[in-house]
């Protein structure tokens, strides 16, 4: 295959001897297929002139064809990748319920003493408690249990 537009023309012309376009309408073509990766684009050429011969193929069936391909190329999801991003909501999840219960318990105690906690973290903790984020509840949270053990 060819990285090429000059090569995917002559491709075109030997899959489409009957194709007419007039030099404006070769120049559209080539303004929209050219961008396109080639390669991509020439393999999508074989798959469209088995659907019927000796026809000139229009832009948009040749870009049906091209997204076609190019789906057909695209990785597929594994069960591996799955199971990853399955994992990685239950970590969400589990951060997300942390946090909650953290909120919950913090929200027990005065904010000034909150506010007062070192933490070191660049986090605006001027606003109320449900506006902070959960990296500034989490290390809060830290910093209390510092001061109050279980």
């Amino acid at each position: 295959m060819s990285d090429s537009f000059i090569d995917t023309r002559i491709l075109f012309k030997g899959l489409f001897p009957k194709a007419e376009l007039t030099p404006e309408l070769a120049a559209v073509y080539r303004d929209v297929l050219s961008p396109l990766d080639q390669d991509v684009l020439q393999a999508a050429l074989r798959t469209l002139v088995t659907s019927t011969n000796n026809w000139t193929p229009r832009i948009p069936q040749i870009v049906q064809a091209y997204q076609a391909e190019r789906e057909r190329r695209a990785p597929k999801r594994t069960e591996e990748g799955a199971s990853r991003s399955a994992q990685m909501r239950e970590w969400e999840a589990e951060a997300n319920r942390d946090s909650h219960m953290m909120r919950l318990e913090l929200e027990k105690l005065p904010l000034d003493y909150l506010r007062s906690l070192e933490i070191y973290l660049p986090a605006d903790r001027s606003k109320p408690l449900s506006q902070w984020s959960r990296m500034a509840i989490g290390m809060t949270w830290a910093a209390h249990r510092q001061l109050m053990p279980l």
